[in-house]
C-alpha cells in the first residue's frame, strides 16, 4: 500500500547514502501487502493486521552479513516485535527466494529518533543477488499469532522506514517507498461536552458534543437524536437541536447569555434521556475577563509525533475545541526549514478573535544544564537558540545554540517570549537556571503525569511562578491527548487563562501575570482571592505598587496582617472531592462539599506518585485487595486510561487490577453492603501491602507510604451518593514573616481530575 501522507519532510538527513554507485532507489524496493484481520476489514485502532513486506534486492544485490531494516514511530503503543513465539501475537517471520539464512531481532531504541523501534533482518550463509527478495511477515499468522497488534491512537498514515546496508559495513541508506496503512478510530464510546467556562453576557459562544472511540480517538458521530438543555435561558438554543453536525462533533451556537451568572449545560438522547456530564458555564459582566482553553504544549510528526504541524492546529482549534495552542517540537530536532516551516505555519491559523497559534519550540537540555523548558514567541521571525544539534544535519541551523538552561535566558532577554519548565524525559532543575522575567510558569501535569514536586522546588527556592498543565501530546491530539498504552501514564492536561480577548496579546499578558489555573483535561471553574488588610498593595514584577484591598490568582502583594481571608470558588463538570489550601509545600485546610455525616459505605482506594524524577518515574501498581467482615456490591475505577490497565472483581469479597501512576492518582471505589467499623480491608501491591480496620478511617485519609516521589496508596470514605459539583468557602491562612508566602488552591473531583490555580503571593 502507498500514497500514504508523508509528514517528515522538514526533518534533517539521518540516514544519508555514501556509496557513489547507487542512488537509494537503485539499492532496492519494497511493496507492502497490508491485511486488516478485524471482523469489519478496517484496520481500526487497538486491531490486528497482517503486515507482508516484499523486498527487491537493487543493483548491488546484498552481501552474507548484510541488513534490511523497517523501522516506525515510538509512539507506537500496540506492543514490540517478536520471533520467538508464533502463536503469540506481534510475531514476525522472515524467509529469502534463494534459501538464505535470514536472522531476525528487534529493539524499541535500535534506530535513530523518532524512528527508534526497528526491526533489522541480516543475510547470513548466503547472499542476494539484484532481483531476489525477503519477504518479511509482521503479524503472520500462519502458526496461530493473531496477527499484529496495531496502536491505540488514529494515523492518517502509520509508515515505516525501510533502511539497506547492502554491502555489510553498518552504514544503512534510507529507501524512497514509505509503505504504511492508515489507522481509524474505532466505534464511538464515549460522548463528551465541550464548553466554554466563562464568557460575556450578551456576547456569542458554541456548544459542542464530541464522540470518542474507548482510546480517546474522536470518532463519527452515533445516530442518536441528541437534545442539548440549559438551566438558563439562552439565545439560540430554540429547541435544542444540533446547528452543526461534522465528523465527531455536534454543535450548538453562536449561544447568547441574557443574565449575568452561573449556569449548567446539559446534553441527553431523544428516545431515553440518557444524559451527557453538565457542563458549567460563569456568565460574566461585559468588562470581566474571559476564560481561553489552551494547550501549550505538544508536537507533530515533523518531530516525535504524527501527522503534520498544520494537521496539529487543525484538530486544537475544529475537534478539541481550543481557544490558543503552541507547537513545541524538541528543538535537537528542528532544522532550518521546519523552523521557518512551522512560523508560516502557526501565522496560518491565528485568527484573532476566535483562535491563537503560538510559535514556540521546547528547548530540550539536558537535566544536568538545566532541564526541558518551553519557548513561546509572541511573533513569528524570530530565531531558534537549540540546546544542541543531535539530529540536525550539518548547514541545517543559522542561529546560535544555547547549551545551558542560563545560556537560553541571555539569549531571550531581550525576546518578547515566556517560557515555563516542563518535566518530560529531561526534567527540569529550577536550581541550575531560572529568569523571573522570562520563566513566568512550571508544568504540574502532562500525559507524562503529574508532577506536584516542581511547585514545590520553585517555592522552595523563592520563586515566583505560576502554574500550567498541558499535552505535551505527540499522538495528534493537542487539547484531547489520551496517553494510549505506552510511557504516558495519564490524560493531557488544559491551562484555563483569563484574558480580555482571544489574541495574542491578551494571552501573552495572562502568561505573564500568571492569571490562570492548571487542570488534568477537565474543564472547570476554579478561583482563588484574598481579603487583604487597608494598608495593602499589589506589586509587579518590577516592584512598582498600586493599593489594592483584594489579590487574585498570580498577584504579588505586601501587606502588614499577619493572616489573609483566602475565598476559594469551584464549578466542576460533575462531584467535588476535596479543595486543599496549600502554603508553599504545606496544606493549610481542606475544603469538602459534604459534611462527615454525609459518608456512606464508599471506600475508595487511591494509589499515586512514581518512582523518582527522571524517566523511568512509572510505578506498576499491580494488586489485590479483599474484605473482611463486610460485602463488596460493586467496584467502579477511575483514572485508568490505557487498553492495558482495569479493575475486575476477584472472588467474593475481593478485586484485582492492573495500573500504573507517573506522579498522577487513580483506583477504584468499593461499594460496601455496609459500613461495619470493625470489617477491615487488606491490600497487597509491590511496593506497600497492609490491612485498615474500617473504624479507623473516620472522616480523613488513611495513607500507607511506599517511599519514591510521593509514592503511596491512600483509604478514605465517600458519601454513598455525592450530587455537590460547586463549592464556595473561605479560610483565613497565616502568612509567614519577612518572605512570600505563595498561596494556591488544589481541587479534585471524584472522577480522579485535578486543577491547581496560580499562587498569590503575598509578602509580610
Amino acid at each position: 500500500m502507498t500514497g500514504i501522507p508523508l509528514h517528515d519532510a522538514h526533518l534533517g538527513a539521518v540516514e544519508t547514502p555514501l556509496c557513489p554507485t547507487a542512488a537509494p532507489a537503485d539499492l532496492g524496493r519494497v511493496v507492502l501487502t497490508a491485511t486488516s484481520l478485524s471482523p469489519n476489514g478496517r484496520f481500526e485502532a487497538w486491531s490486528f493486521a497482517r503486515l507482508r513486506f516484499a523486498f527487491t534486492a537493487g543493483v548491488l544485490g546484498m552481501d552474507d552479513g548484510a541488513h534490511l531494516r523497517l523501522a516506525y514511530r515510538w509512539t507506537h503503543d500496540g506492543g514490540g516485535l517478536q520471533t520467538d513465539q508464533p502463536a503469540a501475537m506481534n510475531y514476525v517471520s522472515a524467509e529469502a527466494s534463494n534459501g538464505a539464512e535470514l536472522v531476525l531481532s528487534y529493539g524499541p531504541e535500535a534506530h535513530t529518533r523518532p524512528f527508534d523501534r526497528a526491526l533489522t533482518v541480516t543475510v547470513r550463509r548466503g547472499f542476494l543477488a539484484p532481483g531476489e527478495t525477503i519477504i518479511v511477515t509482521i503479524g503472520d499468522t500462519s502458526r496461530g499469532s493473531p496477527g499484529f497488534r496495531l496502536q491505540s491512537f488514529a494515523e492518517s498514515g502509520f509508515h515505516f522506514r525501510v533502511l539497506v546496508d547492502a554491502m555489510a559495513t553498518q552504514h544503512f541508506t534510507l529507501l524512497p517507498e514509505r509503505p504504511g496503512v492508515a489507522i481509524l478510530p474505532a466505534a464511538p464510546a464515549v460522548l463528551r461536552l465541550i464548553a466554554p467556562t466563562r464568557r460575556r453576557v450578551g456576547e456569542p459562544w458554541f456548544v459542542a458534543l464530541r464522540a470518542e472511540d474507548r482510546f480517546g480517538n474522536p470518532a463519527e458521530f452515533p445516530d442518536r437524536p441528541i437534545r442539548l438543555g440549559a438551566t438558563t435561558s439562552l439565545d439560540g438554543l430554540a429547541d435544542g437541536a444540533p446547528a452543526e453536525t461534522a465528523g465527531a462533533l455536534l454543535r450548538w451556537g453562536p449561544l447568547r447569555a441574557r443574565a449575568i451568572g452561573g449556569l449548567r449545560l446539559f446534553a441527553e438522547d431523544v428516545r431515553d434521556g440518557a444524559g451527557i456530564a453538565a457542563a458549567p458555564v460563569e456568565i460574566v459582566a461585559a468588562d470581566a475577563p474571559i476564560s481561553a482553553w489552551a494547550d501549550l504544549h505538544g508536537q507533530s510528526g515533523e518531530t516525535v509525533g504524527i501527522n503534520s504541524a498544520d494537521d496539529y492546529f487543525r484538530f486544537a482549534r475544529e475537534v478539541a475545541l481550543l481557544d490558543a495552542a503552541a507547537h513545541q517540537g524538541n528543538d535537537f530536532q528542528i532544522n532550518d526549514r521546519f523552523w521557518d516551516h512551522l512560523n508560516r505555519v502557526t501565522a496560518r491559523h491565528d485568527a484573532p478573535g476566535r483562535f491563537v497559534a503560538i510559535p514556540g519550540y521546547e528547548w530540550s537540555g539536558n537535566t544536568a544544564v538545566g532541564g526541558d523548558r518551553n519557548v513561546l514567541y509572541r511573533h513569528e521571525g524570530q530565531p531558534i537558540h537549540r540546546s544542541c544539534r543531535a539530529l540536525v544535519a550539518p548547514g541545517e541551523a543559522r542561529d546560535a545554540d544555547a547549551p545551558t538552561a542560563p545560556a537560553l535566558f541571555a539569549k531571550l532577554a531581550s525576546a518578547d517570549a515566556v517560557c515555563f519548565a516542563h518535566v518530560g524525559g529531561r526534567y527540569a532543575d529550577l536550581a541550575r537556571g531560572h529568569d523571573p522575567r522570562l520563566e513566568r510558569s512550571v508544568e504540574v501535569h502532562s500525559c507524562w503525569g503529574t508532577f506536584e514536586w516542581l511547585i514545590e522546588d520553585a517555592h522552595r527556592l523563592g520563586l515566583r511562578v505560576g502554574i500550567v498543565a498541558n499535552s505535551d501530546d505527540h499522538k495528534g491530539r493537542p487539547g484531547a491527548a489520551h496517553p494510549g498504552a505506552s510511557s504516558f501514564g495519564a490524560l493531557g492536561g488544559l491551562t484555563c487563562l483569563l484574558v480580555d480577548r482571544i489574541d495574542r496579546d491578551s494571552v501573552f499578558a495572562a502568561l505573564r501575570a500568571r492569571r490562570h489555573f492548571a487542570t488534568t483535561g477537565v474543564r472547570l471553574d476554579l478561583a482563588i482571592e484574598a481579603a487583604l488588610g487597608a494598608d495593602a498593595v499589589r506589586l509587579d514584577d518590577e516592584g512598582r505598587e498600586a493599593p489594592t484591598r483584594t489579590a487574585r490568582m498570580g498577584d504579588i502583594v505586601r501587606t502588614t496582617a499577619t493572616d489573609v481571608a483566602i475565598t476559594v470558588r469551584l464549578a466542576a463538570p460533575g462531584p467535588i472531592d476535596r479543595v486543599e489550601i496549600r502554603r508553599g509545600a504545606e496544606q493549610v485546610g481542606v475544603l469538602r462539599p459534604f459534611a462527615p455525616s454525609a459518608l456512606g459505605a464508599r471506600l475508595r482506594l487511591q494509589w499515586e506518585g512514581a518512582a523518582y524524577r527522571g524517566r523511568g518515574r512509572q510505578v506498576v501498581w499491580n494488586g489485590a485487595a479483599r474484605l473482611e467482615g463486610v460485602g463488596l456490591r460493586a467496584v467502579r475505577p477511575f483514572n485508568l486510561w490505557s487498553p492495558h490497565h482495569d479493575v475486575e472483581r476477584s472472588g467474593v469479597d475481593g478485586v484485582a487490577w492492573r495500573s500504573v501512576t507517573t506522579g498522577n492518582q487513580a483506583g477504584c471505589d468499593l461499594i460496601l453492603e455496609s459500613w461495619e467499623p470493625d470489617a477491615a480491608v487488606v491490600f497487597e501491591t509491590a511496593h506497600v501491602s497492609g490491612r485498615c480496620r474500617l473504624g479507623d478511617i473516620g472522616d480523613g485519609d488513611v495513607v500507607f507510604d511506599a517511599g519514591g516521589l510521593g509514592r503511596r496508596l491512600r483509604l478514605f470514605r465517600l458519601p454513598d451518593d455525592n450530587p455537590r459539583a460547586e463549592l464556595a468557602a473561605t479560610l483565613r491562612v497565616p502568612c509567614w514573616p519577612g518572605r512570600d508566602t505563595p498561596i494556591y488552591a488544589v481541587a479534585t473531583l471524584e472522577d480522579g481530575h485535578r486543577a491547581w490555580t496560580s499562587p498569590i503571593y503575598v509578602v509580610r
